[in-house]
C-alpha cells in the first residue's frame, strides 16, 4: 500500500510498504499482515528464483535497496510546507491492520481476482485501517517501536477513475535517508548480482546465455 500527504508549496510526502517483495504467498485478505517500509533480512539478498529475478534485476538497476523505500522526505516539511531544521524519521514503518477489518475477508481466493475492489469498497466508513508504528533506529542498534498513530478512513472507500490515470506514488530512494543517517545503512536489506551484467544470471537459468 502507499500513502501520499500533501503539503503547501511543497512536494507530496509518499511512501510505500507491503508484507513482502512477492507478494503475500496465496493469501488473499488484504489486511491480514503488517505491511513495512522495510521488509527483509539484513545482508546481501541473492535469489535462485528466475521468475522472480527479471522484476528485481530491473529494480537493481537503479539502486542496490529494492527491498526498501526512504521515510526521511515525509519529515522534511511539515503540513504547510515548512522546512524542519532537524529532521526526525523513522528508520521503518510498520502498518498493522485492525484485527476488525481483518476479520471482514476470507484468506481464500475469490472466483473473481479483482474482486478486492469490491471488499475495499465494503469496509464501514470511517473505520481504523492500520495502527502506525515507526522505529527510532535498526533493532540491532537497540531501536524501539514506538505508535505514531492510527490510519483512519474519513468516509467510505470507493474507485476512482482518476486516480487509476493520474495518482502517482514516489518511491523515496534509501540512499537519502543514508545522507542523513550513514550509521543505518548497513542494516537494510540488498539485491547485487555481484558486478555481473544484470540479465546474465536470468539468461542463464533460461539456458539462453
Amino acid at each position: 500500500m502507499a500513502l501520499k500527504l500533501l503539503r503547501d508549496g511543497r512536494d507530496s510526502a509518499n511512501t510505500v510498504a507491503m508484507f513482502n517483495i512477492g507478494g503475500q504467498l496465496n493469501e488473499w485478505n488484504f489486511f491480514k499482515n503488517e505491511f513495512m517500509t522495510t521488509n527483509t533480512p539484513v545482508g546481501t539478498y541473492i535469489t535462485n528464483n528466475w521468475d522472480q529475478i527479471l522484476y528485481k534485476t530491473k529494480f537493481s538497476l537503479f539502486t542496490d535497496y529494492i527491498f526498501e523505500t526512504g521515510t526521511s522526505d515525509m519529515a522534511r516539511y511539515d503540513q504547510y510546507g515548512n522546512e524542519e531544521k532537524n529532521i526526525v524519521f523513522p528508520w521503518r514503518l510498520d502498518l498493522t491492520p485492525n484485527p476488525e477489518v481483518t476479520a471482514l475477508f476470507s484468506s481464500e481466493q475469490p472466483e473473481e481476482p479483482l474482486d478486492y475492489l469490491n471488499q475495499l469498497m465494503s469496509v464501514p466508513a470511517d473505520m481504523v485501517l492500520w495502527e502506525l508504528y515507526g522505529w527510532d533506529k535498526p533493532k540491532q542498534l537497540g531501536g524501539k517501536k514506538h505508535h505514531i498513530g492510527s490510519l483512519k478512513l474519513q468516509g467510505q472507500m470507493t474507485t476512482s477513475k482518476w486516480g487509476d490515470e493520474n495518482l502517482y506514488m514516489r518511491h523515496q530512494r534509501m540512499e537519502y535517508d543514508h545522507e542523513l543517517r550513514p550509521e543505518w545503512a548497513p542494516y537494510y536489506a540488498t539485491f547485487t548480482d555481484r558486478g555481473h551484467c544484470p540479465y546474465e544470471r536470468t539468461l542463464k537459468n533460461l539456458n539462453l546465455y
